[in-house]
Order: C-alpha cells, then sequence, then structure tokens
C-alpha cells in the first residue's frame, strides 16, 4: 500500500488535527454509503458481511476533499444520507444551501443578523453553486478555526439545525417542527404537518416550499415501496 494512502483515522487526523472516534466512525460511513467517490477507495483485505468482518479501506490523497465537505454539511445536516444528497444530487444540494443559510443566520445574535460572515457567505455561494465540485475542491469553512461543531455536540447524529431546533424546543413554529421531525426521521410526523402548513407561509418562503416538496415526495417513494411489500406473496 502506497504511503500516500491513508485510512479514515488518518484522515481524520490530516484534516483536523486531531484523533476523534466520532470523525472516524462518520468518515467510514461517508465510505461506505458511497459520499466518498468509489473511484477515491482502496479496498483490500479480505471481507465477509455474515461474520461481521470488513476489509480494510484505504482513501486516495484526493479524497480528502470530498470528505472534508462532508463533514461540513454534516455540522448542519447531521445524517449521512442527507449529507450523500447534498454531495451528489444538484437539486436537493440546492434546497440544502439554502435551509443552511437560513441555519447561519439564525445562528448569528448580532444585530446585522441579516449579514453573514464573508467566510459563511463564501460558503453558501459555494454550495448554491453548480460548477463548484464538491469532489474536487473543499468549501470554505463557515467555522472559527475550522473547529466542527460536532465535537461538541451531545448526541451522536446531531446537527447544528437540531441543536438550534431543540433549544426553542417549548416554542416550536409548525415550520420549526417539520424540520426536527424530518432530522429525526420520523417521516410521517413531518408529511402530515407539512400537509397542514398555510398557503400563504408556503408562498412566502420558497426554502420552506423546496423542503415541503422534499418530504412530500420521500413519503410518497415510502408508501409506494410499503404497497409493493405488501404485495409480495409470503
Amino acid at each position: 500500500m502506497p504511503v500516500s494512502y491513508l485510512n479514515t483515522n488518518q484522515a481524520v487526523k490530516e484534516l483536523f488535527g486531531i484523533n476523534a472516534s466520532c470523525l472516524r466512525s462518520k468518515a467510514n460511513t461517508f465510505v461506505r454509503n458511497e459520499t466518498i467517490p468509489k473511484t477515491l477507495v482502496i479496498n483490500e483485505g479480505f471481507a465477509d458481511a455474515s461474520m461481521g468482518k470488513r476489509g480494510k479501506v484505504h482513501l486516495q490523497p484526493k479524497a480528502l476533499v470530498p470528505l472534508f465537505n462532508a463533514f461540513l454539511l454534516d455540522a448542519f445536516l447531521g445524517d449521512p444520507k442527507t449529507v450523500r444528497s447534498a454531495m451528489h444530487e444538484p437539486t436537493k444540494r440546492n434546497s440544502y444551501a439554502r435551509l443552511i443559510e437560513e441555519i447561519l443566520h439564525n445562528l448569528d445574535t448580532t444585530e446585522n443578523k441579516h449579514q453573514l460572515s464573508s467566510a459563511a457567505s463564501s460558503f453558501i455561494t459555494q454550495l448554491k453553486d453548480p460548477k463548484f465540485s464538491l469532489t474536487e475542491r473543499k468549501l470554505d469553512t463557515p467555522f472559527k478555526d475550522e473547529q466542527l461543531p460536532q465535537l461538541n455536540f451531545k448526541l451522536t447524529n446531531a446537527s447544528l439545525l437540531r441543536e438550534l431546533l431543540l433549544k426553542n424546543r417549548l416554542a416550536l413554529t409548525a415550520t420549526e417542527q417539520l424540520l426536527l421531525d424530518f432530522l429525526n426521521n420520523e417521516l410521517e410526523a413531518a408529511y402530515q404537518i407539512a400537509q397542514t402548513l398555510d398557503s400563504d407561509l408556503l408562498a412566502k418562503d420558497t426554502t420552506l416550499q423546496m423542503l415541503v416538496s422534499f418530504i412530500q415526495q420521500q413519503y410518497k417513494e415510502a408508501v409506494s415501496f410499503t404497497h409493493f411489500l405488501s404485495r409480495l406473496p409470503d
């Protein structure tokens, strides 16, 4: 194995200068669900899923770029499947970019709440740009000193959005409850809330429109799949 290849622990250390089991575990997930392109992953050694054995996995140096970007998105979204969609599906990427922009605005406690920092603004601009390749170019980090907030989360699969909503749990609006249910993978609950949202509210909020549309589509696909399974012979 060439010296230039890295395992996930080495990759995390290379990117953030620390050894953190939570980041290494998430990095392994990004490899398994192909958030990191397969072309940048080297699999070797014996693997047997039935025995719980996995072969060794190494990353090419170029994999550090999508891994870094995946961790940035994970800070906001907190779910590997959602991160993968944001990384590789242009339509969903734009929707999540708008959602993340709203998160950054809500996390800002200054009087100039409508103005993001230059780093955060650059991060959002890059994320919205379909020509900006998330597998080839590193996003500008909106976090001070490039310190990932995941290290401070109490929950394993937490996110800035979830933390933001939980802090205001006693006074959640319908929109906030929709987001919280969505991030907790409570798809049916999120769908039911989406069905009750006021049309005037939706008309004023394009980000909410896209989130509602995405939830409705995911729910319909889940229902369709359930019906398909129910028709299969025992």
